[in-house]
Formats: C-alpha cells, sequence, structure tokens
C-alpha cells in the first residue's frame, strides 16, 4: 500500500512540474509574441545614441618662475584643453601664440603659495578656462572650452 501511495505522489508532482513548466513557456511565447507586435506596429525606428567623442588639444609645457614675498619657485605645467568641437580646435592653434601668451600671463602673476595647494590648482584650471574662452582680437566668439586639464604639474 505504500508503495502504491509513494507512486501516485510521484505522479501528482510529476503533473504538477509539467503543467507549471507548459504555463511557463505559453507567457514567454505571449510575451515575445506581443513584443514582436508591438516592435512592427512602430513605424519609426530611433537610432542609437551617439557620444561624440572628446576632442583633446595639448599645449606645449610651460615653465614659469614665481617670484613672491619670501619665496622664489619655478614650476612646470602641462595643460590640456578638451574643446568641445573642431572649429574650436583650429581656431586655437590659429592663435597659439596668444594663447600661449594668455596661460604664461595668468601663471606668472600667481603667488608660489597658491601653486602648492590642490585649490590653486583648481583656481588656475578655472582662471585658464575664463581666459581662453575669450575672444581673439578681431574675432567676436568665442571658444567653446569644456574643461582644463593638467597633465603634469610640478613645483620647485
Amino acid at each position: 500500500m505504500r508503495w502504491l501511495l509513494a507512486l501516485l505522489v510521484l505522479l501528482l508532482v510529476a503533473a504538477a512540474s509539467a503543467g507549471g513548466m507548459w504555463a511557463w513557456s505559453n507567457r514567454s511565447n505571449a510575451a515575445a509574441a506581443s513584443t514582436t507586435k508591438s516592435e512592427s506596429n512602430s513605424t519609426a525606428v530611433e537610432p542609437p545614441i551617439v557620444h561624440p567623442s572628446p576632442i583633446f588639444m595639448s599645449l606645449e609645457p610651460f615653465t614659469v618662475s614665481l617670484q613672491g614675498e619670501t619665496m622664489d619657485r619655478m614650476v612646470h605645467i602641462r595643460v590640456n584643453l578638451r574643446l568641445s568641437d573642431d572649429k574650436t580646435q583650429a581656431r586655437i592653434e590659429n592663435y597659439l601664440p596668444e594663447v600661449r601668451n594668455r596661460v604664461l600671463m595668468l601663471i606668472s602673476a600667481l603667488p608660489p603659495e597658491t601653486v602648492v595647494t590642490s585649490d590653486g590648482k583648481r583656481q588656475l584650471a578655472v582662471d585658464i578656462k575664463h581666459a581662453l574662452t575669450q575672444p581673439f582680437p578681431p574675432l567676436t566668439e568665442e571658444q567653446s572650452i569644456m574643461d582644463v586639464l593638467f597633465t603634469e604639474f610640478v613645483v620647485q
């Protein structure tokens, strides 16, 4: 009698498993069919979002002596500019002597104590960005500079 009861329980478990698999399989097929149906109803296929590659421009390094009240320092800085478009890159290349002059004037006016702090370096990056976004005479259009990045920064 026990073996008959065990066989009956085993058959019930097998039937429940088969029924569950059948229901799960039909639900998956129905979901796939509705997705295919909704995809076929849409007329416009949206293209994937393409993010433009960043445009980086490296400037030749700047080596400047900073004269302070109590000490003199020498600073060596390499700057990379992150630009928003090719037009800005071409303009900066065309006006490179003026670009370098603006950056050199900013760095040389710094007190030596400011370039050794991280806040001073952040402020220098902001100041360089502001100086380089200003139009180059006789042009009236500003440059579109996204960021100023230091790739070398040595203070002695």
